[in-house]
């Protein structure tokens, strides 16, 4: 019986970090990005809510764009929550945007929630992410050249 419980408790601990590992394909279309692999910015708090960290710096053009792929058959339900962060020394430019689509291109910030972002202070956005499945586009633009910013997601998973 110890054996049965001790293999329940490493699988229940494990489980959620592998069900979520499909997170590794992406693609860097403006920028650069920190972590390199986005899967390295998820972190697990417990009862499916999760937390990805990316830093962006921008190009020349003052953009920064990256596609995750490959979220496989989970959706993105419930609460969910955005920080963008400005970083304190490569400060982006004043009123400098942010946009969140899915994979067939819909935007997930509403209400224009993602525009005119302060370059003082953090920024925090709420949103709906239900039944997104597929993949995320984060992009931030007007930021001017080589400037940072940290994007954090908050999100709970639902599994089907």
């Amino acid at each position: 019986m110890k054996k049965v419980m001790l293999f329940l408790l490493v699988f229940s601990l494990f489980l959620p970090v592998y069900s979520f590992a499909l997170l590794g394909s992406y693609t860097v279309s403006s920028g650069t990005w920190s972590p390199t692999n986005p899967q390295a910015g998820l972190h697990y708090y417990g009862n499916n809510r999760y937390k990805l960290t990316l830093e962006a710096t921008s190009n020349g053009d003052g953009d920064a764009s990256i596609t995750i792929r490959d979220l496989g058959m989970l959706d993105i339900a419930g609460y969910s929550c955005v920080t963008v962060e400005p970083d304190g020394t490569d400060t982006p430019t004043d009123g400098f945007d942010l946009s969140i689509k899915d994979g067939l291109g819909r935007e997930l910030i509403t209400g224009g929630q993602g525009t005119n972002l302060s370059n003082s202070s953090a920024t925090s956005i709420y949103l709906d992410l239900t039944h997104v499945w597929d993949s995320l586009t984060i992009s931030l633009s007007g930021m001017g050249d080589s400037k940072r910013a940290t994007i954090t997601i908050v999100f709970d998973v639902y599994y089907p």
